[in-house]
């Protein structure tokens, strides 16, 4: 295990570097060596490193232990646009969707580089379209949209998907210049009615675009009731 050869290179009095933290930091199960890996990154003085930082932050947050994760956050602020999206997802993670967007206003406010990755994150927990609306045209606004970030795109289409408003949704697929196979998906998924989910589907099938196995089961969601079985039995 990472944590036994971390352990050796000690013993043998080797100084890990940020380098192998961050590597034994990403290899941590169990909590106890995140804690481990923290006070190590602390002792010798690696807390301004945002990697290092991140990576503790989100392995406190994905156990749910978000008080490690604010303690490391605010002990270890650093101007780094990765650290501060690593505490929006772990608020987000853990249903703490005001405290996320609390620390993203902080981090505009600061003037910190605002990712795809982070706007991404933040329309998973929106609770108001409104919310999602102004990320979508601070998006446009950056110029982050029209495809230059498919992922950010898709985002904003499932968010709009999630309220009801498909016309909205629809734009957004339309305005997506090189669709993957998420974006086939969602598009199956805000179909006004089960026929035209089917014709989606089959559109897809027949120009050999990219779809999965999750754009399958949003098709088959769609066609529902006794007039749609025969569709159904197609798409098996």
């Amino acid at each position: 295990r990472s944590s036994d050869l971390f352990n050796q290179l000690r013993q043998q009095g080797l100084k890990p570097d940020a380098y192998s933290l961050s590597s034994l930091i990403k290899a941590c199960v169990e909590i106890t060596h995140n804690g481990m890996a923290h006070g190590v990154s602390v002792k010798l003085g690696f807390v301004k490193n945002a990697f290092l930082i991140s990576g503790l932050i989100e392995n406190y947050s994905k156990n749910g232990l978000l008080t490690g994760a604010e303690v490391c956050f605010q002990d270890n602020r650093c101007l780094d646009s990765v650290v501060w999206t690593s505490m929006i997802n772990g608020y987000v993670w853990n249903n703490e969707f005001d405290k996320a967007k609390d620390v993203f206003k902080e981090m505009r406010g600061l003037g910190l580089e605002t990712n795809e990755f982070t706007l991404t994150t933040m329309l998973g927990g929106v609770l108001e379209v409104k919310e999602g609306e102004q990320i979508h045209g601070f998006s446009q606004k950056i110029g982050f949209l029209n495809g230059i970030s498919i992922c950010l795109s898709n985002a904003i289409m499932g968010m709009y998907g999630r309220f009801g408003w498909t016309v909205d949704a629809i734009k957004v697929f339309e305005e997506i210049p090189e669709r993957d196979a998420v974006s086939w998906t969602q598009r199956i998924g805000i179909a006004y009615n089960g026929l035209e989910a089917f014709e989606v589907f089959r559109f897809c099938i027949s120009g050999n675009l990219e779809v999965n196995e999750y754009t399958l089961v949003n098709a088959l969601s769609r066609i529902e009731g006794l007039k749609m079985q025969k569709l159904g039995k197609q798409v098996h």
